[in-house]
C-alpha cells in the first residue's frame, strides 16, 4: 500500500504467474493454470493490459525479444512458459515449424470432401487466398443470410412495433415507410389531450 494514494498495488506480473503454472515433470513443460485465449495461449494482466505468459517468461529469464522476432514453442504446447522450451525465431521461422504447415496443412490438402460431405471435384472453387471452398455449402450460407436479411426488412414484418397488424385498411404508406393507422389516430388523440390541458 501506498502512502500517498492509500492505493494497493497488485504484485508484479511475473510473481503471480510463477505462482500460478503448473510443472509437469515428463515433459518438463511449465502449464500456465489461468486465463488461456482462443487459441490456446496463456495471458495474464500487466498495467492494465493483458500479456502472453510465454513472452512474460521469456523476457524475464531470458532477455529482451529482439525486434521482429517472435517466439516459438519448441515443445509444440501453447500454454507453456518455460523458458527452456521458448525460442526467439522470425514469423517465417515459426509459421514453417507450426502444426498448420507440416500436419494440418498435409491434412487439408489430402481432404476430398467438405464437413457436409460434398466433393470438392463436383463443386471446384476457390476464396480469394486461393484457398479451396465447397460452392455448396457457400451457396446455402449466403441464401441463409438473404434470408436472414430479409426477416429483418421492415416490408416484410405483418405487425408494428406496437403489435397492430398491418392489414389493407390499418396501413398508409409516408415518404415511401409503412405506417400504422391505429398508432397514427392514438398520437393524435394524446397530442389533443396534452394541448386540452
Amino acid at each position: 500500500m501506498t502512502k500517498a494514494t492509500g492505493r494497493i498495488w497488485p504484485r508484479p506480473a511475473i510473481e503471480r504467474l510463477l505462482d500460478r503454472i503448473e510443472p509437469i515433470p515428463f515433459s518438463g513443460c511449465w502449464i500456465w493454470m489461468g486465463r488461456i485465449t482462443k487459441a490456446g495461449y496463456g495471458c495474464i494482466s500487466s498495467h492494465s493490459a493483458y500479456r502472453y505468459t510465454h513472452r512474460l517468461t521469456y523476457e524475464h529469464f531470458v532477455g529482451p525479444i529482439p525486434e521482429g522476432m517472435e517466439i516459438d514453442h519448441k515443445c509444440r504446447v501453447r500454454s507453456c512458459c518455460n523458458p527452456d522450451h521458448l525460442e526467439a525465431v522470425t514469423h517465417l521461422e515459426n509459421v514453417r515449424r507450426g502444426l498448420c504447415v507440416t500436419e494440418g496443412g498435409k491434412f487439408w490438402r489430402e481432404r476430398s470432401a467438405c464437413s457436409a460431405g460434398h466433393a470438392y471435384s463436383d463443386n471446384p472453387r476457390r476464396n480469394r487466398h486461393g484457398a479451396r471452398i465447397c460452392a455448396l455449402c457457400a451457396n446455402e450460407r449466403k441464401r441463409a443470410a438473404r434470408r436472414l436479411r430479409g426477416l429483418r426488412s421492415p416490408n416484410l414484418r405483418t405487425h408494428c412495433p406496437q403489435g397492430h397488424p398491418y392489414s389493407e385498411e390499418n396501413t398508409y404508406w409516408n415518404k415511401g415507410h409503412r405506417q400504422c393507422r391505429t398508432c397514427r389516430t392514438a398520437a393524435r388523440e394524446k397530442r389533443k389531450q396534452g394541448s386540452n390541458q
